[in-house]
């Protein structure tokens, strides 16, 4: 895929989001392509959050998992599969018919999106922090209609308050599974205290 033919999906995800689902769908992508790209998507939010921690200290009580690089890196792989695999188990619950190869693809593309945005986002913290908080806001209402654009497509579901109920699902779903994680774990491990 040339760089003419990711801007041309990005604009088409802007605009018509159920159409650049289904072009993602049509590609066709192997797994082991998805896991690199998932993979990808990983390292650059962590670089980012690395970035924007070098420029604007953290506050000293933040949680540790937004100030140490390799925790950060893991709850993010982690959460990630668990979005990834939430959406597509309770898609299938719900009816939908998506595949996991379907439900990936435009997962990953929607996080390499939210990765750009996050790019522009600090920029505009650097140079218009007024209207950074703007665009942070604008930006997460707009992610949410352009995924459930993405789920609805994946899961053949042709309906935006169908899309939604997944979705609603999935975040309970993996509410509960990470509360489990920490219950056996210990909130230290997973950097939610600065112990």
């Amino acid at each position: 895929m040339t760089a003419g033919d990711l801007k041309a999906l990005t604009l088409t995800t802007l605009r018509q989001p159920d159409v650049a689902a289904r072009q993602l769908m049509a590609m066709s992508l192997g797994r082991d392509v998805l896991w690199i790209a998932l993979f990808l998507a990983v390292i650059l939010s962590t670089a980012m959050m690395t970035f924007q921690n070098l420029i604007y200290p953290p506050h000293p009580s933040t949680p540790a998992v937004f100030t140490e690089t390799w925790m950060y890196l893991g709850v993010v792989g982690i959460g990630e599969l668990l979005f990834i695999y939430g959406i597509y188990l309770a898609g299938g619950w719900m009816k939908g018919h998506g595949s996991l190869n379907d439900i990936m693809v435009v997962l990953v593309w929607w996080q390499l999106l939210q990765v750009g945005i996050q790019i522009v986002l600090v920029f505009l913290v650097m140079v218009a922090p007024p209207l950074a908080s703007l665009a942070s806001l604008a930006a997460m209402a707009y992610g949410v209609y352009v995924l459930l654009h993405f789920i609805s497509q994946a899961h053949q579901l042709n309906s935006l308050g169908r899309a939604a109920g997944v979705l609603v699902v999935a975040l309970f779903a993996i509410a509960f599974a990470l509360s489990l994680l920490i219950a056996l774990v210990g909130g230290s491990v997973v950097g939610l205290t600065n112990v």
